[in-house]
């Protein structure tokens, strides 16, 4: 059914790279514009942009500009915008409701969704990942340690970390690779092999370094060269590892040995990052979780499938006899 099927494309060019379509596309020169801007936005300036024009009332508010809202929305989750419609179907025999909804592309094959026809007031805020239902909240990696195996994992993979941090700082000692790769090899189904290496040793870490990230991550940063790895134990922004806006646990001489868990430091937060290595094992517990996931939540199209059927009921019962 052609309004079951999601497309994210502002343009015929990235329509023809995916296997989704809208029909009947709205705006779509303003769409395409509104996406050219949002690409050039950080995800702190587009959560700040998103701010601003919901304070605004009118067309130049959200109420008049909620492909550009979606669309920000997206940005400020951290993820890379790569296109965007505003679909309008009007109602037909087979769809009584018809269908009016904004849709987001972005970085990994991730597609999002803001109803418009389902939600009197709708707000970009409400925008969901396509696979979560009406009723539950969109899966963020800036949430992954909210449960599941990967919650229990990584807890533990936590609690290792704070009981046998504290010691002096001394080279070669308790340097800053040394309490990560402690941790994991007392932990049973984790593994180090190689303190400092940690972004070299593939038969215990994958590569991350291009995010989104997640809490167990372990960052290599430095100014002129790498130098220092530290532990995100927090993620609120997904798109930059060493963001002040994330967490970290860390050995460093900054503190005078164990600095525990806090926020990124201004010093490393200026500094490049130059990898993020992956524990296989908390890499392997989110994508259960999330296959999981997947599985349990009907689709927003199946959700709206089961209204149209209602609907279409409903228009039969009120038909003459």
């Amino acid at each position: 059914m052609g309004s079951l099927i999601f497309l994210l494309s502002a343009s015929a060019a990235f329509a023809a790279q995916t296997s989704f379509s809208c029909p009947q596309p709205r705006f779509e020169s303003g769409m395409a514009a509104a996406l050219r801007e949002v690409q050039s936005l950080s995800p702190e300036a587009a959560a700040s942009r998103l701010a601003e024009l919901g304070s605004v009332r009118g067309a130049e508010g959200v109420e008049g500009r909620l492909g550009y809202g979606a669309l920000l929305a997206v940005r400020a989750k951290g993820f890379g915008v790569e296109g965007g419609v505003y679909c309008d179907e009007p109602p037909s025999p087979e769809d009584p409701l018809g269908d009016r909804w904004i849709g987001v592309s972005a970085e990994g094959g991730r597609r999002f969704r803001l109803d418009l026809a389902g939600s009197p007031h709708p707000v970009p805020s409400q925008i969901q990942e396509l696979g979560a239902s009406d009723d539950v909240q969109p899966f963020s990696l800036a949430s992954a340690a909210g449960g599941g195996a990967f919650a229990g994992l990584w807890g533990r993979f936590k609690e290792k970390l704070m009981s046998l941090a504290g010691r002096p700082y001394v080279y070669g000692g308790t340097d800053c690779a040394w309490l990560p790769h402690a941790a994991l090899n007392s932990l049973p189904g984790m593994c180090s092999r190689a303190r400092s290496y940690f972004d070299k040793d593939s038969a215990c870490f994958t590569r991350c370094d291009q995010g989104p990230y997640l809490p167990g991550d372990l960052i290599l940063m430095g100014r002129a060269e790498p130098d220092h790895w530290v532990v995100l134990s927090e993620v609120n922004d997904q798109s930059r590892a060493n963001s002040p806006r994330n967490k970290i646990i860390d050995q460093s001489s900054d503190c005078g040995g164990f600095c525990g868990e806090g926020a990124v430091r201004p010093n490393l937060a200026e500094r490049r990052v130059y990898a993020c290595a992956r524990p296989k094992a908390l890499a392997e517990a989110y994508a259960a979780d999330d296959a999981a996931r997947r599985t349990r939540q009907p689709l927003i199209e199946s959700s709206r499938a089961e209204r149209i059927v209602a609907a279409s009921f409903a228009t039969a019962a009120s038909l003459p006899r």
